[in-house]
C-alpha cells in the first residue's frame, strides 16, 4: 500500500515523532468507545533497522484502576524504510485514550500520547470529495454523525466498521485499497453491515470496480434524458432479488445479514440539497434495518473446565495404588527391622513426589478455556459469520497464551492487563483465570441444502463438498426438531412424520445442549433468520475454528447453523 505520512482532514493525529510519522485514529476522528476502532500508525525505520512491534495501549475504563490493554501486531522494516502499519483497537477513555508505541527486541524506541478522541455513538462513512447534503438529515438522527473519509483510510478487517451505521461510496479510486480492505467492506456487509453506493457525476466506474460490482443490487444501464436534475441520473438494471427503494430513487437487497443500495443518482447535487425529495432519500437509507447483534452466550458456558477423562483414571489408580502401598508398606514397618523402615520411608517419599506431581498435571488438565463457538451460514456467500465466547479457567493466578485464528478478533473483559497481538493468528497473552473473550469473524463454510414437501414426505437435502463431519445433526423446522444420522459428504435425509419434537422438551444432548437451545431460540426470533422456516444445526471440529492454550489444541465443537431453502 502507498504511505501517506501527513493526516488527512479531520483525523485524529498524534504530533510526529523520528519513528512515528503520523497516525490516524477513528473515522474523520471520530471513535465509538468500546467498539473496535482502526489504528493506522506511519512508521519510518531508524537507521538500525526493526524487527518488533507497534501498539497501541488503551487505557482502562475513565476511573477504573489497572493497567491497560495492549493491541499490538508484528512490524519488520530496512533501515530507513517507510511502512504503514493498521492497528484494530479499543479504547475506554476519550479524554485520555492511551498512547502509541513503537519497540525493538523488546526495548519501547517511542511512545507518542494519543490526544482527545472524539466519541461518537454512531457513524455515516462517506468516501466523497464533497459534501452529500447527509449532515442536516443525521443531526435529527440521534447521536449518528458523518464522517469523510480518504479510500486508504478504510479498514482491512471488518470487525473495525463497528459503530458505523451506513458506508457511503461515491468517490472511489480503486488503487488506493488493497484486497484486504476490500475484503472487509465485503464481509462487514455479509455480517450486518448497510451500504448505499451512488454515481459521482457522470462517472460510474467505481460502481463495476472489484470492490461495489458483487454487492450491488443493480447496475447501470444509461443515462435518462430530460430530467430536471444538474447531475446526471442514471437507468438502472435489477439483479434478481432485488426491489425498488420506496422513495424510487434506486434499489435495494439483501446480502447476507446486511443491505446494499444504489442511488440512481449523485447526491453532491448542491442545486438539490435541502429539498424535500432528497431529505426523505437520506431518511429511507439512514433508517436502521432489523437487528444483527446476536444475543449474549453468557448462559450458554460451562461453570468450570471438566478434567479428561484419561486425568480423572490415572488419579484413580493412583491413588488406589497409594492405598494398597500404605498397608502393605504399614506391615513391614510392623516387623521394626531397620532395612523394612528405610524402605518405608523410601517409598513414602516416592509416593508424596507422584502424587505432587499427579496434582500439578491435574490443575494444568484443568486450566484452559471454556468456549461457545457458533457459525451461521449466510447463504449466497460461501462464508459464514462466527460468533464466539471464550472464558479462561485456571486453577492458580499464573500466565498464559491463548491463540485464535488471525481472522477472530477477541475483545477482551475487564479490559485491564491483556495483550492482544494481531497477525496471521491472534494470541492473547493474560494472568489468572475469569477473563471473558467475545470473538467475531466471517469463514469459508460450504455446507448448504435444501428441504422439500414431496408426496413420500418431507425430505431435507444436504450437499457437503467438503467432507467436514457434522456431529449429532437436528432439522429445525417451525419450533420443531429432529435428529438425523451424522455426514460426512452429500445426504439426503427422508424425515419422519412421528419424530418430530418441540424444541422446548429436548432431552439433554452433548456436547453443549444449552447451546443448542439458544441456536433454537435465535433461529425463531431473529428478524433476519425467521424468515427461513427450516435449519440444519450440527457439531463440527473445524482446524480453521481451532484455539490452542498455550502448547495444547482445545477441542471445541462448533454449532453449525445452515438455512434450507424451499423447493
Amino acid at each position: 500500500m502507498l504511505i501517506t505520512l501527513s493526516p488527512g482532514p479531520g483525523s485524529i493525529a498524534a504530533p510526529p515523532s523520528s519513528i512515528i510519522a503520523a497516525s490516524k485514529v477513528g473515522y474523520g476522528g471520530r471513535v465509538r468507545m468500546g467498539g473496535w476502532t482502526p489504528v493506522w500508525i506511519d512508521i519510518v525505520a531508524p537507521a538500525s533497522g526493526l524487527d518488533g512491534t507497534a501498539a497501541v495501549a488503551s487505557a482502562s475504563s475513565a476511573g477504573s484502576p489497572g493497567p491497560a490493554v495492549r493491541y499490538s501486531t508484528p512490524v519488520r522494516a530496512a533501515p530507513g524504510a517507510r511502512l504503514r502499519v493498521f492497528i484494530p483497537a479499543i479504547f475506554y477513555d476519550a479524554r485520555a485514550p492511551g498512547a502509541i508505541e513503537i519497540e525493538d527486541a523488546g526495548h519501547t524506541l517511542t511512545s507518542l500520547p494519543i490526544p482527545r478522541l472524539r466519541p461518537a455513538e454512531e457513524l455515516i462513512v462517506a468516501l466523497s470529495s464533497e459534501a452529500l447534503g447527509a449532515e442536516a438529515v443525521a443531526v435529527r438522527v440521534e447521536r449518528v454523525e458523518v464522517a469523510y473519509v480518504a479510500a486508504e483510510d478504510l479498514p482491512p478487517v471488518w470487525q473495525a466498521y463497528e459503530g458505523v451505521r451506513l458506508l457511503v461510496v461515491r468517490d472511489l479510486d480503486e488503487r488506493r485499497l488493497d484486497d484486504a480492505q476490500r475484503r472487509a467492506v465485503q464481509q462487514w456487509v455479509w455480517a450486518g453491515g448497510r451500504l448505499l453506493a451512488m454515481p459521482s457525476g457522470d462517472d460510474t466506474r467505481h460502481l463495476s470496480g472489484p470492490t461495489l460490482a458483487s454487492l450491488l443490487p443493480g447496475v447501470t444501464a444509461g443515462r435518462v434524458d430530460g430530467t430536471a436534475s444538474a447531475r446526471a441520473v442514471f437507468t438502472l438494471a435489477p439483479r434478481p432479488g432485488s426491489e425498488r427503494l420506496v422513495g424510487g430513487r434506486g434499489l435495494r437487497w439483501q446480502h447476507g445479514r446486511g443491505q446494499v443500495m444504489l442511488w440512481d443518482r449523485d447526491a453532491a447535487d448542491p442545486h438539490a440539497r435541502g429539498q424535500l425529495e432528497a431529505v426523505r432519500a437520506w431518511e429511507e437509507v439512514m433508517t436502521p434495518g432489523p437487528p444483527t447483534a446476536l444475543p449474549d452466550l453468557e448462559p450458554t458456558l460451562a461453570p468450570l473446565r471438566p478434567v479428561p477423562t484419561r486425568t480423572q483414571v490415572l488419579v484413580a489408580v493412583l491413588v488406589l495404588a497409594y492405598v494398597l502401598a500404605v498397608r502393605r508398606l504399614s506391615r513391614l514397618a510392623a516387623s521394626a527391622r531397620p532395612a523394612a523402615i528405610v524402605l518405608v520411608i523410601v517409598s513414602a517419599g516416592l509416593a508424596t513426589l507422584i502424587a505432587a506431581r499427579v496434582a500439578v498435571a491435574a490443575r494444568h488438565e484443568a486450566s484452559g478455556i471454556v468456549a461457545s463457538i457458533v457459525v451461521i451460514n449466510l447463504p449466497g456467500t460461501g462464508s459464514g459469520l462466527v460468533h464466539m465466547l471464550a472464558r479462561t479457567v485456571t486453577a492458580q493466578a499464573s500466565e498464559f497464551t491463548l491463540q485464535a485464528p488471525g481472522g477472530l478478533l477477541l475483545r477482551p473483559a475487564p479490559a485491564s492487563g491483556v495483550v492482544v497481538e494481531h497477525g496471521r493468528q491472534t494470541r492473547v497473552l493474560g494472568i489468572g483465570g475469569g477473563l471473558r473473550l467475545a470473538g467475531s469473524g466471517v469463514m469459508p463454510v460450504s455446507i448448504t441444502g435444501s428441504f422439500a414437501r414431496l408426496p413420500a414426505g418431507e425430505v431435507a437435502v444436504v450437499a457437503n463438498p467438503s467432507g467436514v463431519r457434522v456431529e449429532k445433526p437436528w432439522i429445525l423446522l417451525a419450533g420443531r426438531a429432529q435428529a438425523i444420522p451424522e455426514m460426512s459428504g452429500d445426504a439426503r435425509v427422508p424425515l419422519d412424520a412421528q419424530r418430530w419434537q418441540a424444541r422446548d422438551r429436548l432431552q439433554r444432548t452433548e456436547p453443549n445442549h444449552q447451546l443448542l437451545l439458544w441456536a433454537f431460540s435465535l433461529l425463531e426470533s431473529d428478524a433476519i433468520l425467521k424468515t427461513t422456516p427450516t435449519w440444519l444445526v450440527g457439531w463440527v471440529r473445524d482446524p480453521a475454528l481451532g484455539l490452542r492454550w498455550g502448547n495444547r489444541a482445545e477441542s471445541t465443537p462448533a454449532l453449525v447453523l445452515v438455512p434450507l431453502a424451499a423447493r
